[in-house]
């Protein structure tokens, strides 16, 4: 124990001197570099361009809203190049390989956002430090949140994906004062990239063009982040309340005029239809180069509703009209044929001709009629005994003399169901044709693109 006491001052005042060994090694080496250096002047070898090297790496995705149209994204950026003023050897600096100097002490490529709708007055900070290498490298790391510019395609919304490019130049500087080399390889890296719960970040890429005049041309980069929205949140809170939406839309017809409540349901359904149509546009860009397909499926819903309420009107006028307004002969001909191929001949026995034309109800035949009207005429021929009547009628149907007898027996609430069931099965097949034609085609095509 006493032996630890005594080494102790010695290990102290070792340690003192190698740390003022360090700080005076450190000192001088700052010393020699910036005593001919200055931040104002490119780094340059007998006037060459400065080769910058630029790599990008996405970070977090804030937002890409559709409505603005612009990509809010935390992006890092490593930049790296030589600086023969900052070069010394390594050996006759106790052997330090690496050092760190404020921004605000070293020459900085000026890098420029050129889609950037935020202005950034200062890229990094003053206090940040960049690390120098002894064989005159330079590495600048900076982090910024960027509000960019990002066209939206809304064609296939919400199974759409998205191309945002973030442009980058260093203006004023020409090519041939400044070279910018991107990594050709991995240009754009995501290994710090955090997932976003709306994108999904599915590709990267990077262009480069040239502007400018042969003489004095200027360098551009082009950074493409390819992001596809993910659409579980859509599907459960857009696409199937509307589907099972349109499958109310043409239920109304099938709902009787007896009840009170056609007009109630037929309004309904239509402002349900013009809410969610609302709701998608305030969620998309106000530009006319492009359509929606979803927004053009909901406005053919939202028409074919509201031709739907004029049926509604028509058939409960129909419904209501007066019973001393007989029915024509040419709209109950038209009325039982239709009943007969829409299955509604059984739901209504006042309206089955052949039932009343081959067993006529003793209380539907008039005392005024005489029996000879339903008799055959004379040039026809008397029926033979295995007479079937149904398959009769089939083979010859009946004029629209033969209904004359019975035309008491189609009323205006027959022709309201009548009309009901025609609307009903020519609704329910438009809107299933337009549901398994184009919402399919909007979410493989969306996926494709």
């Amino acid at each position: 124990m006493m032996r630890l006491l005594l080494l102790l001052p010695l290990l102290t005042s070792s340690l003192q001197i190698s740390m003022c060994a360090w700080y005076d090694t450190h000192s001088q080496l700052h010393r020699d570099l910036f005593s001919n250096y200055s931040r104002h002047i490119r780094p340059s070898v007998n006037g060459e361009p400065t080769q910058v090297s630029l790599i990008l790496f996405p970070m977090t995705l804030s937002s890409l809203d559709e409505k603005t149209q612009t990509l809010s994204m935390k992006i890092l950026f490593s930049l790296s190049w030589p600086d023969t003023k900052l070069a010394w050897d390594k050996a006759s600096y106790d052997g330090i390989n690496e050092t760190f100097y404020r921004q605000e002490s070293l020459w900085v490529p000026p890098i420029t956002v050129f889609n950037s709708i935020s202005q950034v007055s200062q890229w990094g900070h003053d206090d940040q430090f960049l690390s120098v290498l002894s064989y005159g490298i330079v590495i600048w790391t900076i982090t910024a949140s960027l509000h960019t510019e990002c066209s939206i395609q809304v064609t296939y919304y919400p199974f759409d994906s998205q191309d945002c490019q973030i442009v980058v130049n260093f203006p004023p500087f020409p090519t041939l004062d400044l070279v910018l080399n991107p990594d050709p390889k991995n240009p754009v890296q995501t290994v710090y990239y955090t997932p976003s719960g709306s994108w999904d970040l599915v590709g990267t890429y990077m262009n480069d063009y040239y502007s400018g005049s042969t003489t004095h041309q200027f360098h551009t980069l082009i950074y493409g982040l390819k992001f596809r929205r993910l659409t579980r949140f859509y599907i459960l809170n857009t696409i199937m309340p509307v589907l099972f939406l349109s499958v109310t839309a043409s239920a109304v017809f099938y709902l009787p005029a007896e009840a009170g409540e056609k007009m109630g349901m037929s309004i309904t359904v239509l402002l349900a239809y013009a809410v969610y149509l609302s709701i998608i546009a305030e969620n998309l860009p106000q530009t006319s180069k492009q359509v929606c397909y979803l927004q053009v499926y909901l406005t053919t819903l939202l028409g074919i509703t509201s031709f739907g309420v004029l049926v509604s009107v028509v058939v409960l006028r129909i419904h209501h009209r007066s019973p001393e307004v007989p029915v024509g002969l040419k709209t109950a001909a038209i009325v039982r044929k239709i009943r007969q191929y829409t299955c509604l001949t059984k739901s209504s026995m006042i309206c089955n001709s052949y039932s009343s034309r081959i067993h006529p109800d003793p209380q539907h035949m008039s005392d005024e009629v005489p029996l000879e009207k339903e008799k055959v005429s004379t040039d026809q021929k008397q029926a033979p005994p295995d007479f079937d009547g149904d398959e009769h009628f089939k083979k010859n149907p009946i004029s629209l003399d033969d209904l004359k007898g019975n035309v008491e027996d189609v009323t205006w609430p027959c022709v309201a169901e009548t009309m009901d069931r025609v609307f009903f099965i020519l609704f329910t097949c438009t809107i299933a044709l337009l549901t398994v034609t184009l919402l399919p085609y909007i979410a493989i095509a969306g996926s494709l693109s």
